[in-house]
This record gives C-alpha cells, sequence and structure tokens, in this order.
C-alpha cells in the first residue's frame, strides 16, 4: 500500500509539473516531443513557451533559454533538445506577441534595441495594450507559473544573437536580476545604452515595478566569435567620427571605412588600434561583477578536427570574484562567426565549423562549478 501511495503522490507530482494550458497547435507548437507547448495570458496578451520537466521529480535547476531576432522558441528547442537527459528543466520563451491588430513584436524588448533607456521602455507600444516592459512582465509570470507546479532548485538564464542581449536585460533589471543565480550570453556583447541604464544616476521610472540593478551580482560567462559582426565596437566609431570634419558626411560607404580606418577612434589609443566589442563586454563584466584584476587564461584544445570540422580556436579567460563580487568566464572563439558553437555536437562534421567545444555544456558546467546548479542523476 504505501508503494501505490508514493507512486501516485510521484504521478501526481510529475504531471503538475508538465499541466500547461495548451496552444492553438496552428499558433504555437515545439520541435521536439520532449518539449510541451504552453501558453500563458500575461495582461490579456497570448504568449507561449516549450517546456521540458525530467520524469525524475525532485528539486531541479530550471535553465530559460532565450532565441535569437528572426528565429523562434524551435531554435532553442532543436539547440537543447539533446540535454533533456541532463536533470534540469528546460523552458523555451517565444518573443512573439500578438494582440487585436496582429504581430506586436517577435524580438525581446530590452534596452539598446527598441528603447534607449528605462523611460523609453515604460512608453506603450500600442498593441496588445504593453509597453516595453512587456517581456520581462512575461518572463516573471512564467517563473511564477512553472514554480506552482514544479520545485525549482534555482533559475538559471542563457540567450543567443538578441536573446543574449535579452539576458543582459535580466541581469540590469530588479527585482527579476535577483530571481535567477546565473546567467550567459552568446553571440552579442553589451551596449552602451545598457551600461548607461546602471551607471550612477540612473533612474527608474516612478511607479513602475522594474527598476536598474546596481547591487546584485551573479556568475556570468559571455561567448563571441572574433569574425561575428557583432564584435565591431559600431556604436564606439559612430560616436567617435560622428563630428570629425573629413568623417561626418563621406561621398561614398568606401569613403566612409577609409575614414574609419585611418582616424582615431579611441581616446589614448593609436590611429589603427580599435578595442573590439568583445574586449568592452569583458571589460564591463568584471568592472560590474567586481572581479579580481588578474584573469586566468587558458585554451580548449583543439576537439573537432578533421574534414568538415573545426575552423576556429577558443580563448577561456576566467575572472575570481572578490569577496562581494561574483565570477565571470569569457570565451572568445578567434576566427569564429554568428554562430553556437558545437551546435549538434562538437565533433566532425560540425556545420558551424566552431567545434573546439560543445557551449551548451561548457554553460552548464559554469552553473554547476560557481552558481550552484546541481542535476540530480537519473
Amino acid at each position: 500500500m504505501r508503494f501505490f501511495l508514493v507512486l501516485g503522490f510521484y504521478l501526481c507530482s510529475t504531471m503538475g509539473a508538465l499541466a500547461c494550458a495548451a496552444p492553438d497547435a496552428r499558433e504555437f507548437s515545439c520541435a521536439s516531443t520532449a518539449f510541451h507547448a504552453c501558453e500563458i495570458i500575461v495582461k490579456g496578451a497570448p504568449r507561449h513557451y516549450c517546456k521540458h520537466v525530467p520524469d525524475q521529480g525532485g528539486d531541479l535547476p530550471a535553465l530559460m533559454a532565450f532565441h535569437g531576432a528572426g528565429a523562434d522558441a524551435n531554435a532553442m528547442v532543436n539547440l537543447w533538445r539533446g540535454y533533456t537527459e541532463q536533470g534540469l528543466i528546460l523552458i523555451i520563451p517565444d518573443a512573439k506577441e500578438t494582440g487585436s491588430d496582429g504581430t506586436c513584436s517577435t524580438i525581446w524588448r530590452q534596452i539598446g534595441f527598441q528603447a534607449q533607456n528605462w523611460e523609453e521602455m515604460a512608453k506603450p507600444y500600442g498593441c496588445a495594450g504593453g509597453d516595453g516592459y512587456s517581456d520581462l512582465d512575461f518572463i516573471q509570470a512564467l517563473m511564477a507559473e512553472v514554480e506552482v507546479g514544479a520545485k525549482i532548485q534555482g533559475w538559471y538564464a542563457t540567450g543567443f544573437s538578441a536573446g543574449a542581449g535579452f539576458v543582459y536585460q535580466l541581469y540590469l533589471t530588479l527585482p527579476i536580476a535577483t530571481r535567477f543565480k546565473g546567467f550567459a550570453a552568446v553571440g552579442m556583447g553589451m551596449s552602451r545604452a545598457k551600461e548607461a541604464a546602471v551607471q550612477d544616476g540612473a533612474q527608474k521610472v516612478i511607479g513602475h515595478v522594474f527598476s536598474p540593478n546596481f547591487d546584485s551580482k551573479r556568475p556570468f560567462l559571455f561567448h563571441m566569435g572574433t569574425s561575428d559582426k557583432f564584435a565591431y565596437p559600431i556604436e564606439n566609431v559612430a560616436i567617435a567620427l560622428r563630428d570629425h570634419p573629413r568623417c561626418a558626411k563621406p561621398p561614398s560607404i568606401f569613403m566612409a571605412l577609409r575614414c574609419v580606418l585611418f582616424n582615431q577612434t579611441e581616446n589614448g589609443r593609436g590611429t589603427f588600434d580599435m578595442t573590439s566589442q568583445i574586449d568592452l563586454t569583458e571589460r564591463w563584466l568584471a568592472d560590474f561583477n567586481r572581479t579580481q584584476p588578474r584573469r586566468i587564461e587558458s585554451l580548449y584544445p583543439d576537439l573537432g578536427a578533421g574534414e568538415g570540422g573545426d575552423k576556429t580556436m577558443t580563448v577561456r579567460a576566467d575572472y575570481l570574484p572578490l569577496s562581494d563580487g561574483a565570477p565571470v568566464a569569457v570565451l572568445t572563439a578567434v576566427g569564429g562567426g554568428h554562430d553556437w558553437p558545437g551546435w549538434g555536437g562538437n565533433h566532425a562534421p560540425c556545420t558551424s565549423g566552431m567545434c573546439d567545444i560543445d557551449l551548451a555544456r561548457e554553460i552548464l558546467q559554469f552553473f554547476r562549478a560557481t552558481a550552484g546548479m546541481v542535476t540530480p542523476p537519473r
């Protein structure tokens, strides 16, 4: 009898964790049977996500993965479907929001994209009755819904491209930043607008629940390839040269690029030197997370060699925290582009050409080592 009581409790708890409102399959579905398609109404607007809950039960970590612009939740489902045996809950939200006027947005709303400061984030956008904070509202409501049916050991967030930009937004925003135990951003660095959002003097919008995060520090992993276009500091170059007499109104695109090449773009650096967005983001993370000044450098072995295999070299820089800080890991793929390393595995053939690492596995290991993630064995 006791066995059946325990079994019944286990089945009820598992079913509760899996339960969610099912969307119209014509509107939203998940690309893997390991995930359930779910719908949640947030301030009157339907939002969608894919959810995987292991059948083992117990206190489990929950990872949210955010897709990039031009993609949808299934991009992350296809990436993370190979990790459903890792003993963690996987939550894949979709950025698409619809209202009576049709599709409102398909890109995660954040400072540095649709808005340049907290005040602009608070402005209504005239669709589904929302404002720039609607995606943050979605994530808070989603966390609350998942927690009703599952025991969450801790929340973690990762994202690619515009989804990585949204991961920074989560980290910059209270109270939601404190709900997560670790962050990982891939293929997108910090922007000047985001940096300004948490600098001294940045003001929250009066009467709004969200505010800048000045003090809460969390472990953060950042990855980018040197051949990724987003690695180029376009904002800094534009600001440095916009008032230059020979660069303000160039007669052609070629002359504009030559102007960048032959004129100084940064104070204290030579004419032909330029700090990449990778370096700018690394500096910001190390400073914001209050780390020790000396970084620990390492090089990953060449694991993806062979025909159709690795075309990059991955360098890692680890920053240990001060007593009131949090660790930072920066992984740079030399020669790598705008892609997720090790997508589908890091052995040849490797479609991304970045095969030194399986980045999803590196992210989980980083969270285990620094952010308290415990994935119980099956």
